[in-house]
């Protein structure tokens, strides 16, 4: 995500980009640099920070790195699957900030996830300005962190692509469904594959959708035959069958249910059609 709203005489002046990120340890970004003031903070995995100079930081799940504007750094990917934060700002610079990794705890991540949450389109100028005003927080709030004396143990934290995981399993699954229409989405055969009970999972697609679960399933399904119908020679019977229907009569009921009309006349509003 892309912004570019000036804020006004804070540390953070200008937002540049937010992103959540995936790598795999395979993938690498080699050295490259960026004009405005970088942070990468670790969600999940590890990852290694290089600079021309020859310093590296090793990182973890939990840990913040600054880099320096027009700093040239590349970045390895040492876990199966490494989840970061990567944010660019125009704005203050702490010198102190660039020295080690910052720990963060718990509230200082939690103000990471409120940030996140706020960056999402469409942005005003009112909301790039919270914003900012939150992320010059979030790098006071890491500059009172690093200059504690007293290291106190820090509570582990929840990754913030675990707090997001809810919503994407479900979008997961619909998604699914849309490719898939005829796959089987059995109660029990989801909750093997997502790891919970079926009784949770009907509650987290009804809480997410707004529908419960059959409804859910049953209206996707519909969609994807509509699709069919309109855009294919196949029968009826074919199409039933493609959407995951394997009997007609009940395709006619469902498909109604959701139209107010049956399949033949849908697809005859948009040309001949077998049966």
């Amino acid at each position: 995500m892309r912004f570019g709203y000036w804020s006004g005489d804070k540390i953070v002046t200008k937002l540049i980009y937010f992103t959540h990120k995936s790598k795999v340890h395979k993938e690498s970004v080699p050295f490259h640099r960026h004009p405005p003031h970088e942070i990468l903070i670790v969600d999940t995995g590890n990852i290694e920070i290089g600079l021309k100079d020859g310093s590296i930081y090793h990182l973890e799940a939990g840990d913040c790195l600054f880099i320096k504007r027009s700093c040239f750094h590349q970045i390895r990917f040492k876990a199966r699957t490494a989840n970061f934060i990567n944010i660019l700002y125009r704005g203050k610079s702490f010198e102190s900030l660039y020295q080690a990794p910052v720990r963060l705890n718990s509230s200082v991540y939690d103000l990471l996830g409120r940030i996140k949450a706020e960056c999402v389109p469409p942005l005003t100028p009112l909301k790039s300005e919270i914003i900012c005003v939150m992320l010059s927080e979030f790098i006071l709030r890491c500059l009172i962190q690093q200059e504690e004396t007293d290291r106190e143990i820090i509570v582990p934290i929840e990754p913030l692509n675990k707090r997001f995981y809810r919503s994407e399993m479900v979008r997961d699954l619909t998604d699914s469904i849309r490719k898939n229409p005829a796959g089987d989405y059995s109660l029990d055969t989801l909750s093997r594959k997502y790891s919970m009970c079926t009784s949770q999972l009907r509650k987290l697609v009804s809480a997410e959708t707004g529908r419960n679960f059959s409804t859910t399933l049953h209206k996707l399904r519909i969609d994807a035959a509509k699709k069919h119908l309109r855009e294919s020679s196949d029968s009826i019977k074919e199409i039933a069958e493609k959407c995951g229907f394997n009997s007609i009569p009940f395709f006619y009921k469902i498909f109604n249910r959701y139209t107010d009309m049956t399949p033949l006349e849908y697809a005859k509003s948009f040309g001949d059609v077998e049966e």
